[in-house]
């Protein structure tokens, strides 16, 4: 019993320490997330543009204005074939 306790001890022990090393980062992750912490800190992480909610505006709006020329252009050949 006390031999099965030991082996148990162990193994578990072992697994503790193996997990350990395998959780531990690399340095250029700490290196990469030191750099993203002091680009969050100055502001560089959520830089976004005045004009960038109209920018995505009339992106959207040119999409949508090709799909109509795309539909009307399907619909004009279909007319001429009738």
């Amino acid at each position: 019993m006390k031999l099965n306790y030991t082996i148990c001890v162990s193994a578990v022990a072992l697994a503790f320490a193996a997990t350990g090393a395998i959780a531990q980062a690399s340095p250029e992750v700490k290196q990469d997330k030191a750099q993203m912490k002091s680009d969050k800190t100055a502001g560089k992480m959520a830089a976004e543009s005045k004009d960038s909610a109209q920018v995505a505006r009339d992106t959207r709006n040119v999409k949508r204005e090709r799909e109509v020329v795309a539909t009307d252009k399907a619909k004009l050949k279909a007319d001429l074939k009738k």
